[in-house]
């Protein structure tokens, strides 16, 4: 007979199939044949870590992927209803509602269906008239949109468009056009961050509690569980360098199968480069890092990432570019970088909107002026240091408490009291992770400051910033759910418990 437990799983379980059937058949009747195929992806997910990870892990992960993938499916579905009453039926983000105009201008262009595409802007004619013009235009300023009657497209850097536009596109071009096919996938890479996340964390101390709770952590994260649900490139570019993080990992800790590890970086650095351009210089900086402290005393595959970064220089014209400039002296190469930093700061500060500045007064205004060239290249390490000290502050604290003059920032305020809260873990799992495994601490230490130096000394505008700090925001996590767990591990151990770490 079974017991009173065991009674209520079933019912859990059945509870959990009805709403996992009612999903896919109202999915069914909703989408195109898309979403046979989003399906079977899961399906494929499922089966990936049953074979991964051993038993107990892979019940558990199987049942969060789930669980987060619904939700956030659930809150698209939810909300679907609002953003086709704000007269656009495409995205609640601006920059979301540009990535689908685009996909959808570029599948029409590839399909040569010019008459087509000149019919559905008539019919879709609220759609089109809530984008602005700037959304469709080149970083020259070119409509570029109306090329495609030419049957032209844009270059994947044009603005809006870059490697996510076009990925877009092809979903468009097979499936056919549906704002909810791009957000489908979004919700996919966002439910799979646990897995990564998982596999980082119980590397570092080899304890599976605190892995379960980062992987649980990062799961329902409030900024991370948003980008997931709307059409926007952020998943992506936190989901392909946490798998490089993942790979760097396997490569320092396990030492096997090197050259696969090797290909796995090569290609998402590729992806990285059609998402975030902008990522790939903080990237070759961290990948030079790692070589240097640790290829070194490993022979036996410095060899295979020479021929990466080689690979790496021939590949990317920028690389070459950048790869050049290291010759010059450390200080002076730094120096540039900090430069062209605080320039695309300016920059975000010129543009308006909810900003802050981290530079001396007056901010340059005309950038070809020679007073604009002036700031910046005549700034001493005393202004670079306060600059970069003010970033660090804005990067860790925006947006503040005590400024929700706006909605948005009112949106955010339960996020940020909870990473004020979080800070104080942060910076004991740091301590405890570089205390049990410095190598594994290390690996992501030097990805946690290159990256959130640079967004700290680059970024001006408050929601781009919280955007762009979310690409570190996973490695936070890592450390503030080792920090957290291993607190109450001493708190428990007072009491005659065993600490957790």
């Amino acid at each position: 007979m079974l017991s009173v437990s065991q009674v209520k799983k079933q019912e859990y379980q059945k509870v959990l199939f009805s709403i996992c059937l009612g999903v896919l058949t109202g999915a069914c009747l909703t989408f195109n044949l898309w979403i046979f195929y989003f399906f079977a992806t899961v399906i494929f997910c499922i089966i990936w870590i049953k074979k991964a990870f051993i038993d107990n892990e892979s019940r558990f992960l199987i049942k969060l992927f789930l669980l987060s993938l619904f939700l956030r499916i659930f809150a698209v579905m939810i909300t679907r209803p609002f953003v086709i009453l704000l007269s656009n039926g495409l995205d609640i983000f601006g920059d979301g509602m540009a990535c689908v105009i685009n996909g959808f201008v570029i599948s029409e262009t590839i399909k040569g269906s010019l008459n087509d595409i000149n019919s559905k802007i008539l019919l879709n004619k609220q759609i089109f008239q809530f984008i602005s013009l700037h959304h469709l235009q080149g970083w020259t300023g070119k409509f570029w949109a109306l090329d495609s009657w030419a049957g032209s497209l844009p270059r994947i850097n044009t603005y809006q468009v870059g490697g996510f536009g076009y990925f877009l596109s092809m979903l468009y071009y097979f499936f056919g056009f549906s704002p909810l096919t791009g957000i489908f996938v979004n919700c996919l890479l966002g439910s799979s961050l646990c897995l990564p996340v998982y596999s980082i964390t119980n590397k570092i101390l080899n304890n599976r509690i605190m892995a379960k709770f980062s992987a649980v952590f990062i799961s329902f994260f409030p900024s991370l569980f948003l980008w997931s649900i709307v059409n926007l490139k952020e998943i992506f570019s936190i989901s392909f360098n946490l798998l490089i993080i993942l790979c760097i990992f396997m490569i320092v800790t396990e030492h096997k199968k090197i050259p696969l590890y090797l290909f796995f970086i090569l290609t998402l650095t590729l992806l990285q480069l059609a998402m975030r351009p902008q990522f790939i210089p903080l990237l070759l900086i961290y990948y030079l890092l790692i070589f240097i402290i640790f290829g070194i005393r490993r022979k036996r595959w410095v060899f295979l990432f020479l021929i990466f970064l080689f690979s790496f220089m021939c590949l990317f014209p920028k690389s070459r570019n950048f790869m050049n400039r290291s010759f010059l002296t450390t200080t002076e190469m730094l120096h540039r970088r900090i430069i062209l930093a605080l320039k695309a700061h300016g920059g975000h500060v010129s543009k308006g909107g909810s900003y802050y500045k981290i530079l001396n007064e007056p901010y340059p205004k005309i950038k070809d002026g020679s007073y604009y060239k002036t700031f910046f290249d005549g700034m001493t390490s005393k202004d670079i240091a306060k600059a970069y000290f003010l970033g660090m502050v804005h990067f860790i604290f925006e947006p503040f408490s005590r400024e929700t003059n706006n909605f948005s920032k009112l949106i955010a305020y339960p996020q940020t009291m909870l990473c004020y809260f979080l800070l104080l873990f942060f910076f004991i799992g740091l301590f405890v992770s570089a205390r049990h495994n410095f190598p594994a601490f290390l690996v992501l230490f030097l990805y946690l400051f290159i990256f959130s130096s640079s967004i700290a000394l680059q970024e001006g505008n408050v929601g781009s910033l919280v955007r762009h700090r979310d690409i570190v925001t996973p490695i936070f996590i890592v450390f503030s759910s080792i920090g957290l767990v291993n607190s109450l591990g001493l708190l428990r151990r007072k009491k005659g418990v065993e600490n957790y770490a």
